[in-house]
């Protein structure tokens, strides 16, 4: 997955995080920030009840990864 240099220099301006995704994904809850290491960007777990799927299933590729999963957008936000 290839990354625009533009897009990088936009989303590192705020580096406010607490996890690498997807280290302790079983820790996220609602307002969690996390940097996806994909794309540099940071996210923000959204609130209940959408908050459960910031959760990595252990056993798959999550539809949900933040930034790069086909239905990132309903469990975060990117800063």
């Amino acid at each position: 997955h290839r990354v625009d240099r533009r897009q990088r220099q936009m989303c590192i301006r705020d580096r406010s995080y607490e996890y690498v995704y997807p280290e302790h994904s079983e820790r996220y809850n609602a307002g969690t920030k996390v940097l996806q290491p994909k794309d540099g960007c940071i996210y923000q777990c959204r609130p209940w009840p959408f908050n459960e799927f910031c959760r990595k299933a252990k056993d798959t590729h999550s539809i949900f990864e933040p930034g790069i999963g086909k239905s990132w957008a309903m469990a975060w936000l990117q800063l």
